[in-house]
């Protein structure tokens, strides 16, 4: 039987985008944040890409980045369908 509420998995950036979802990526070697671009991902045919792993890197030094999913600002999305 299938599951009436399947878990969600936000692992791609259209994902992350439907459930009001952003990424940020850390990279430890600069010591600095930097917030992912989840439309420009989107429209660039990358929406579908999946982000878990080693796949984001430091623009300033090309060092893996550790992502950090945010969960929507209460408030600020309408209820779950």
């Amino acid at each position: 039987m299938d599951d009436p509420d399947p878990p969600l998995r936000y692992t791609t950036a259209r994902a992350m985008l439907a459930g009001g979802y952003t990424l940020a990526a850390y990279c430890r070697r600069c010591d600095r944040w930097a917030d992912v671009d989840l439309n420009r991902m989107v429209r660039e045919g990358r929406g579908d890409k999946c982000l878990v792993g080693p796949t984001l890197r430091c623009r300033v030094c090309g060092h893996v980045g550790e992502g950090q999913l945010r969960p929507p600002a209460p408030g600020l999305c309408g209820p779950r369908e």
